[in-house]
């Protein structure tokens, strides 16, 4: 199920956000996304319009997507249930109200990559990450138009 983010979901989140982390970017010290838990819990999760997944049988939280706006700042699953659709739910529970998601990844984060473009996103521009260096893609959706 999903449903919109509560205040209880915060450690959950940031957890499943580190952990995901730490997997998808073993090409950034580990270090770099522990000092970073702090701000993901008092800054990035409050400025966001976020949705959880919650598992069916035990309400437990998943994994997550944030919004900023049009822009995906954020989604993640929790690893061990990635592979699952989590992820393409989460998405979809998104794009049925938007024309258009942008997102940044990183360029070697090959997984997410392959995700994106299986859901539709487009490399629109390689840049640099000011905070860690890395390379990473700015990557656009846009809702197909309907003709009547």
């Amino acid at each position: 199920m999903i449903r919109p983010f509560c205040q209880e979901d915060t450690e959950r989140l940031v957890q499943i956000w580190l952990d995901a982390s730490l997997l998808a970017h073993d090409f950034i010290p580990e270090r770099y996304w522990k000092e970073k838990a702090e701000d993901m819990r008092t800054v990035y999760l409050p400025a966001a319009q976020v949705f959880v997944y919650e598992h069916p049988r035990t309400g437990c939280p998943e994994g997550f997507i944030a919004m900023v706006e049009d822009y995906l700042a954020a989604l993640f699953v929790t690893p061990s249930r990635q592979g699952e659709g989590i992820g393409s739910q989460l998405l979809e529970s998104v794009r049925k109200d938007r024309r258009e998601i942008t997102l940044a990844v990183y360029t070697k984060n090959e997984a997410s990559l392959r995700f994106y473009r299986k859901q539709g996103f487009v490399c629109q521009e390689e840049r640099v990450d000011a905070a860690t260096g890395e390379k990473e893609w700015l990557m656009r959706w846009r809702a197909p138009d309907i003709c009547l």
